[in-house]
């Protein structure tokens, strides 16, 4: 099966055969300064490198004398850059995006403090896709919708919000790639294609737009209904470990802070349910210099339930599972009944069907 979405932005230097247009990015930083920053675009269909229209000379660039410089190639349409910086005295991740038009031109911007603002907006200068997404951000900040969108409620405000300015304006690319990236953080969900169904010709005819709706199409063969597929670790069936009645299966690696959020409740959950049939299974895509971090996460919160390691995600990747946390709930035939089940409601679901 291909890997139609990569969640992992690890960007080598790639060649693309298209027309390109050259662009600088000159910025500033002082909050960063003699600290390493990663910029990378957002990969569409890994066995298709022409998806991706952004070619960086590099992408890991060290801020000195609070300056920096980033040059590149980019064609047919705009696309986001996502600005990563790793801290780790917490051992966190940072991220926001920015844009770039598919034209030849210098931008400017200034990197603020990437852990403040929940709708931060960057000011780059001679992008009108990023006034664009700038724009939006102020609305979602007016209508107080988080730009996340990890709560359910939130989600759905958001979706109809992205419904109503696609509608309006449904040859943007910046609206596509908002889409887009809700569907790297938790996956499938319809909700996108109805989205996806508003563009107009224009974003239609795209690489990107193509490659999303096959993407969903992959989602769909390991959706609601269908057997779980199956996996083994370490010469362990993942399906050994289920429960008598209902299993979540929860995808999710060490330094994921939505997934570790989640802990608290799920050990709760696992405490009072154990015993009645239920089990609780999680498989982490560590990479391999994360292990040792991993197997501390366990040990620190006394994770007593089976864990398993997919290192590197090899396994969930052929599945297309690369958004984190994702879970799925299973019966007592492997058959998944639940998609990213939220952990107040895997409670309710399990006290009325567990007595």
């Amino acid at each position: 099966m291909k890997n139609i979405l990569s969640l992992i932005l690890t960007v080598p230097v790639f060649f693309l055969t298209m027309a390109q247009s050259k662009f600088t990015i000159d910025g500033e930083s002082k909050i960063y300064n003699n600290k390493i920053i990663k910029f990378s675009p957002i990969l569409i269909n890994n066995d298709d490198m022409l998806s991706c229209k952004i070619k960086l000379k590099e992408n890991k660039v060290r801020i000195k004398n609070n300056l920096f410089s980033l040059k590149g190639n980019i064609s047919d349409y705009p696309q986001p850059l996502e600005i990563e910086y790793f801290e780790e005295d917490k051992n966190t991740t940072y991220y926001t995006l920015v844009f770039i038009d598919n034209r030849q031109i210098n931008y400017k911007l200034t990197i603020p403090d990437l852990s403040k603002n929940k709708h931060l907006k960057i000011d780059v200068a001679n992008s009108q896709s990023q006034k664009e997404y700038n724009l939006i951000l102020k609305q979602l900040e007016n209508e107080k919708i988080d730009l996340m969108p990890f709560e359910k409620d939130n989600f759905n405000k958001k979706n109809i919000f992205l419904q109503k300015y696609i509608k309006k304006n449904p040859d943007s690319f910046v609206a596509l790639w908002m889409t887009l990236s809700d569907y790297r953080y938790i996956g499938y969900d319809k909700t996108f294609q109805t989205n996806l169904d508003l563009f107009g010709k224009k974003v239609k005819k795209s690489d990107v737009y193509k490659a999303f709706i096959l993407s969903i199409k992959e989602d769909l063969k390991i959706s609601e209904g269908n057997i779980f597929p199956r996996m083994t670790f370490e010469n362990r069936s993942l399906d050994s470990a289920f429960g008598e009645k209902y299993t979540l299966v929860d995808f999710w690696f060490s330094s994921c802070i939505p997934c570790l959020e989640q802990i608290p409740s799920y050990k709760l959950t696992y405490e009072k349910y154990k015993n009645k049939g239920f089990e609780f299974i999680g498989v982490s895509t560590d990479r391999t210099q994360n292990v040792y971090n991993w197997k501390e996460v366990i040990k620190k919160n006394n994770l007593t339930w089976t864990n398993f390691l997919d290192e590197n995600g090899v396994q969930s990747k052929i599945f297309n599972i690369e958004r984190f946390p994702t879970n799925y709930l299973l019966d007592s035939e492997g058959k998944i009944i639940n998609y990213n089940i939220s952990p107040e409601e895997l409670g309710k679901f399990l006290e009325q069907n567990l007595h």
